[in-house]
Protein backbone atom coordinates (compact mmCIF):
# COMPACT_ATOMS: atom_id res chain seq x y z
CA UNK A 1 0.00 0.00 0.00
CA UNK A 2 2.79 2.51 0.89
CA UNK A 3 4.77 1.63 -2.85
CA UNK A 4 1.16 2.39 -4.26
CA UNK A 5 0.90 6.05 -2.41
CA UNK A 6 -0.89 5.24 0.68
CA UNK A 7 0.03 7.64 3.53
CA UNK A 8 -2.28 7.23 6.03
CA UNK A 9 -2.50 3.95 8.20
CA UNK A 10 -4.62 3.02 10.87
CA UNK A 11 -4.23 -0.52 13.05
CA UNK A 12 -6.67 -1.61 15.74
CA UNK A 13 -5.21 -4.64 17.97
CA UNK A 14 -5.60 -6.07 21.17
CA UNK A 15 -1.11 -5.27 21.74
CA UNK A 16 -1.14 -1.83 20.20
CA UNK A 17 2.33 -1.00 18.71
CA UNK A 18 4.04 -2.71 21.81
CA UNK A 19 4.97 -6.15 19.84
CA UNK A 20 8.44 -6.16 18.06
CA UNK A 21 7.39 -6.66 14.49
CA UNK A 22 4.09 -4.12 15.09
CA UNK A 23 6.57 -1.47 15.73
CA UNK A 24 8.96 -2.25 13.36
CA UNK A 25 5.99 -1.83 10.68
CA UNK A 26 5.32 1.16 12.10
CA UNK A 27 9.01 2.66 12.12
CA UNK A 28 9.09 1.85 8.78
CA UNK A 29 5.82 3.47 7.23
CA UNK A 30 6.79 7.08 9.41
CA UNK A 31 10.29 6.31 8.35
CA UNK A 32 8.59 6.80 5.16
CA UNK A 33 6.73 9.76 5.28
CA UNK A 34 3.12 7.93 6.41
CA UNK A 35 0.95 8.80 9.19
CA UNK A 36 0.34 5.97 11.29
CA UNK A 37 -2.42 5.94 14.42
CA UNK A 38 -2.64 2.49 16.48
CA UNK A 39 -5.25 1.90 19.09
CA UNK A 40 -4.73 -0.88 21.46
CA UNK A 41 -8.40 -2.42 20.95
CA UNK A 42 -10.35 -5.99 19.80
CA UNK A 43 -12.00 -6.07 16.74
CA UNK A 44 -14.53 -8.24 18.18
CA UNK A 45 -15.31 -5.07 20.35
CA UNK A 46 -18.49 -2.32 18.64
CA UNK A 47 -16.85 0.09 20.93
CA UNK A 48 -12.98 -0.58 19.87
CA UNK A 49 -14.15 -0.39 16.03
CA UNK A 50 -16.38 2.60 16.53
CA UNK A 51 -12.77 4.45 18.00
CA UNK A 52 -11.28 3.24 15.19
CA UNK A 53 -13.39 4.68 12.93
CA UNK A 54 -13.94 7.86 14.48
CA UNK A 55 -9.85 8.41 14.75
CA UNK A 56 -10.13 7.67 11.23
CA UNK A 57 -13.04 10.13 9.94
CA UNK A 58 -11.04 12.71 11.88
CA UNK A 59 -8.10 12.61 10.15
CA UNK A 60 -10.49 13.96 6.60
CA UNK A 61 -9.01 11.50 4.82
CA UNK A 62 -10.68 8.90 3.09
CA UNK A 63 -10.55 5.20 3.85
CA UNK A 64 -9.34 3.59 0.81
CA UNK A 65 -9.18 0.14 1.86
CA UNK A 66 -9.07 -2.27 5.03
CA UNK A 67 -7.39 -5.56 5.53
CA UNK A 68 -8.10 -8.28 8.66
CA UNK A 69 -5.17 -9.96 9.41
CA UNK A 70 -6.33 -11.62 12.22
CA UNK A 71 -5.49 -15.08 13.26
CA UNK A 72 -7.69 -17.61 15.48
CA UNK A 73 -6.00 -20.74 16.94
CA UNK A 74 -8.41 -23.56 18.34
Amino acid sequence: MLQKGARNFAFIGRSGADKPRAKSLVDHLESNHAKVFVIRGDVTSLEDCKALVQASLATGKPVGGLIHAAMGLH
